[in-house]
C-alpha cells in the first residue's frame, strides 16, 4: 500500500505539526481514511503486507494504527536517522512513536546494481512486478513506486508521492540542497 493520505484525526499528530497548522490557518477535512476505501472496495486491510511511505509529511503519513502490527512500515534510505525517535519521546519529532511502535519498521536500502532509468531500484517482490525508487530530493527518506500493470506490451503505474512538488525539486538552493546521495 503506497501512501496512506491525511488521517481523519489529524488533530492528534505531533504537535510540532498542529501548531503549524494553527498557525497558518490551514484547514484540512478527510472524509475517509484509506482503511475505510479498501474495505468499501472489499479489500482486506488486514491483508496488507506492507505500508509504503512515500516520506514522512503528514498528508502522506496516515494513521498506521488502523492496520494490524503485522502489516510492516516501509520507509526510505535515512529515515531512521533523521526521524527517529518520533514523538512524544521527541518533543519536536514530526512523526509519531505510535506510528511505527510494535511493527517492523523497514528501511529501504538502494544498490547501484539495480536501476529503472536512471534511479536506483529495489525489486520488492523479486519478479520485476513492483519497484520503490530511490527518489531524494523533497524530503530526505524519499521514495517513488512503480508497479507493473501489463506485460507484452509493459506498462507500469508510477506513484511519485511528492516527487514534483515544487520547483526545487530541480533547482537545489541553500535552503533544499542536493541530498548527499546524488
Amino acid at each position: 500500500l503506497f501512501d496512506l493520505g491525511v488521517r481523519r484525526d489529524y488533530e492528534n499528530l505531533p504537535p510540532v505539526i498542529t501548531n503549524r497548522m494553527r498557525e497558518e490557518k490551514w484547514g484540512c477535512e478527510t472524509q475517509k481514511d484509506v482503511r475505510e476505501i479498501l474495505e468499501e472496495n472489499d479489500v482486506c486491510p488486514d491483508d496488507i503486507e506492507g505500508i509504503i511511505w512515500s516520506h514522512f509529511h503528514w498528508d502522506h503519513t496516515g494513521d498506521p494504527s488502523r492496520f494490524n502490527k503485522e502489516t510492516a512500515l516501509i520507509v526510505g534510505p535515512g529515515f531512521k536517522d533523521k526521524f527517529m525517535p518520533g514523538y512524544p519521546a521527541n518533543p519536536n519529532a514530526v512523526i509519531l512513536e505510535s506510528d511505527y511502535e510494535g511493527r517492523e519498521l523497514r528501511e529501504i536500502t538502494f544498490s547501484q546494481e539495480s536501476k529503472v532509468g536512471n534511479f536506483d531500484a529495489f525489486d520488492y517482490f523479486g519478479d520485476g512486478s513492483f519497484y520503490i525508487l530511490d527518489s531524494p530530493g523533497h524530503t530526505t527518506a524519499h521514495i517513488c513506486a512503480l508497479a507493473r500493470v501489463t506485460t507484452s506490451p509493459d506498462s507500469f503505474i508510477f506513484m511519485g508521492g511528492d516527487a514534483c512538488h515544487h520547483g526545487a525539486e530541480f533547482r537545489p538552493s541553500k535552503y533544499l540542497p542536493l541530498p548527499a546521495s546524488i
